[in-house]
């Protein structure tokens, strides 16, 4: 969430002046950061100077890295200080104080409009009052006819008032993005609306799309005010804040040891733990735990599989993937489909193909206006990693090069084709719900990409428009030096372990039969473009 503005402080800054509570500060700076986000900012901080102390990079002068090792051998301590727990007050205190601003405007009543309602009210009666009157009489009286001038006016008068201070209070208490849903969405369309017809937006923009692009990377985020902005950053649905990592802690605290431990073990030490991870003690089980008690012992195969698989690398006389000539299949067939694909695996649901495998959705909506007749129908956009319940695919994931080299072109292409898939499988899911008679509400798609050593996560949902989310951000190790970055890589694919069984229960069939015909899906004014043609490069 925050690792560039960290590693852009890092980078930017003196190493003398370097310290916790300023790389705080500088964080509040250039994103919005609340109370609840500090757990979250401690992890990407701690991660970001562990990268920099452990960088092999002869750019980084060594002082850089003695301070970084200084600053994480006193990590806990620093963080507990009385800057940074005054600048967390600040930030509980700032928070407290927008929700009361909200709740005040919330609930803001107009007694000035009851009042002129009130008026209006006995205007009109006085109106009746003439129209029922002769007419005749009303026409040969100059005083009559003064007077009822004089009413419609006040009529007038008294409607334009309404008007006013009803659109007033209206504003006030619905049309502020943060008051009125439907308002706030319409002002989200209307923004990326005028962002397309700008001629300096690219034909490849995923705003063409009706996608809207809350990542780090977005461009469109120029165009709407910070507070939007960040509302947009934090409006996401409960199942894109997961907390499923806890549930195997106990696995991760064995092989890597505890996150507050301060020295780094060999490697030899990583062997052992690894060995004796078969007599780990099963854990006391909870009858909410989201696995089986007897699945136990497959979860630490899956875990000796994923990590052992880095050990035996790290344990060879010519370490494999730190090799120049580490392709993307190898570096991604080996070391990274069994992390994702063994968690998903653990459901017995799923299926998981990988290599080259069609996106069957992105084909359905390709061929949906054509006549397979007539003429000749488009190929689906290929994924390296599918994850799919009962033919519906719910995972995509695109692998770009290997640990040490990529092709320029396909990272370019692959961050513009994974958001149109996401898209395609979200529409298919909705699709087929509407057909089933099916709330469709909490339905999402989750994204994985891999570009080198870094894994982006991301979750697409449908709301207004359909919203990109950049879940979590991590990079894999390439020695025994940053082992312990597998923990994330462990969590994060248990996590979507148990976002992917979340949704599975979104998508089985009721056990109600009924006979109501489906309704009848309405027309998709919100439809994926093809993609657009690459213009020729111009000799010079």
């Amino acid at each position: 969430m925050f690792e560039s503005i960290i590693n852009e402080y890092l980078e930017s800054e003196a190493c003398k002046n370097w310290s916790i509570i300023a790389i705080l500060e500088y964080i509040k700076s250039k994103s919005r950061i609340t109370a609840d986000m500090i757990e979250v900012v401690k992890e990407e901080i701690y991660s970001a100077l562990q990268i920099f102390r452990d960088t092999h990079n002869v750019h980084v002068h060594v002082n850089a890295k003695n301070k970084a090792r200084r600053i994480l051998a006193s990590f806990e301590k620093s963080f507990a200080s009385v800057d940074v727990k005054l600048f967390i007050h600040e930030l509980e205190l700032h928070n407290e104080r927008r929700e009361f601003h909200l709740t005040v405007c919330r609930n803001v009543t107009s007694s000035n409009t009851l009042q002129a309602l009130e008026q209006h009210r006995s205007t009109r009666k006085a109106i009746e009052e003439v129209c029922n009157t002769n007419v005749d009489t009303a026409i040969s009286s100059v005083d009559d006819e003064s007077y009822q001038y004089q009413v419609i006016e006040e009529e007038n008068r008294l409607q334009e008032n309404i008007h006013k201070r009803s659109f007033t209070e209206y504003e006030t208490n619905n049309l502020h993005p943060f008051y009125d849903e439907s308002e706030f969405n319409i002002n989200i369309i209307l923004t990326m609306e005028k962002y397309c017809k700008k001629q300096t937006t690219s034909k490849f923009d995923l705003a063409h799309n009706y996608i809207l692009d809350l990542t780090p990377k977005s461009k469109i985020e120029r165009y709407f005010e910070p507070e939007i902005w960040a509302k947009l950053i934090a409006d996401r649905p409960a199942t894109a804040k997961p907390e499923y990592y806890k549930e195997i802690e106990f696995i991760c605290d064995h092989l890597f040891g505890p996150p507050s431990k301060k020295k780094r073990w060999k490697l030899n030490k990583y062997r052992e733990r690894w060995a004796s991870l078969r007599n780990l003690e099963i854990p006391d089980y909870d009858d909410d735990a989201p696995y089986e008690r007897g699945d136990w012992e497959r979860i630490l195969y899956w875990a000796e599989r994923a990590v052992g698989s880095f050990l035996n690398a790290f344990e060879s006389e010519h370490n494999p993937i730190q090799q120049n000539d580490c392709g993307e299949r190898e570096w991604f067939g080996g070391y990274i489909v069994p992390i994702f694909e063994g968690a998903l695996t653990l459901n017995s649901i799923c299926r998981v193909p990988w290599g080259e495998v069609t996106v069957i959705a992105t084909i359905r909506r390709k061929n949906h206006d054509k006549n397979a007749l007539e003429h000749q129908v488009e190929r689906g956009h290929l994924a390296d990693f599918v994850c799919k319940i009962n033919q519906q695919e719910v995972v995509c994931g695109l692998a770009c090069g290997g640990p040490h080299k990529y092709d320029h072109t396909k990272w370019e292409s692959d961050e513009y084709h994974l958001p149109r898939m996401l898209k395609d499988t979200l529409d298919d899911m909705l699709e087929n719900c509407r057909s089933r008679n099916r709330r469709a509400s909490n339905l999402y798609t989750i994204g994985i990409q891999q570009y080198m050593t870094e894994i982006r996560i991301y979750m697409m949902e449908k709301r207004d428009v359909y919203r990109f989310h950049l879940l979590k951000s991590f990079n894999l190790p390439l020695s025994h030096a940053l082992f312990s970055n597998l923990r994330f890589a462990l969590s994060w694919a248990w996590n979507i372990k148990g976002l992917v069984e979340r949704l599975s229960f979104e998508l089985e069939d009721g056990m109600i039969v009924s006979s109501r015909t489906p309704e009848r899906d309405p027309p998709d004014e919100m439809k994926t473009n093809t993609t657009p043609e690459r213009s020729k490069k111009k000799k010079v």
